[in-house]
């Protein structure tokens, strides 16, 4: 989880490949502004590529800190966790959190941050496939698509070394290839076993 201070500094910088700001704006028990497709589209872009925090309470083209209303902040946290939820296939694992940061106008504010992790899946939104590219979500060419999907699905196989071989015995093993993935002290149980 990020600290307010390394997070204070990036709100400073600007929106990159991995932060992006929202501000949030409600009416009554609900979320006004952003549009939750426009949220959940953001939040796979993220997960599509390196993955990142998204940051509910600071304005995107100012950079000013103007937090959520603190007795809306967990309607908007559940708000966000639906659309983790329900509005990205397959859904997204986010961790989200609340922070105080200094506000615009020096008062202590909170604001909401969604982290994510680079996906192990490929993620579609109600806009479709994105990708996060600078500071903006681009839409992925069906070649980017498959390479991705390719990627992905490799890092969820499980590694050839790792897999069980039917039938296979001890004395199906060679001695001498064996040998080479024991180590100096190995007790001589280990090495009657081969």
């Amino acid at each position: 989880m990020i600290s307010s201070g390394e997070l204070t500094n990036r709100i400073r910088l600007g929106e990159d490949s991995t932060l992006e700001f929202k501000r949030v704006l409600t009416a009554g028990d609900k979320v006004k502004s952003p549009a939750r497709d426009a949220v959940a589209d953001e939040l796979a872009a993220m997960a599509n590529s390196w993955g990142g925090l998204l940051v509910f309470g600071v304005d995107d083209k100012s950079r000013d800190v103007v937090g959520v209303p603190r007795d809306r902040l967990g309607m908007v946290e559940t708000w966000v966790r639906e659309i983790c939820n329900d509005a990205v296939d397959p859904p997204i694992t986010a961790l989200i959190s609340a922070v105080e940061l200094p506000g615009s106008d020096g008062s202590r504010v909170a604001v909401i941050c969604v982290e994510l992790e680079r996906g192990l899946f490929v993620h579609r939104s109600p806009g479709g496939y994105y990708a996060r590219i600078g500071s903006s979500k681009r839409r992925m060419s069906s070649e980017h698509r498959a390479r991705l999907y390719q990627a992905r699905s490799q890092s969820r196989m499980i590694r050839f070394d790792e897999s069980p071989v039917p039938r296979a015995t001890v004395a199906s093993l060679d001695r001498t290839l064996a040998a080479q993935f024991l180590r100096a002290g190995d007790d001589d149980e280990t090495r009657c076993t081969l």
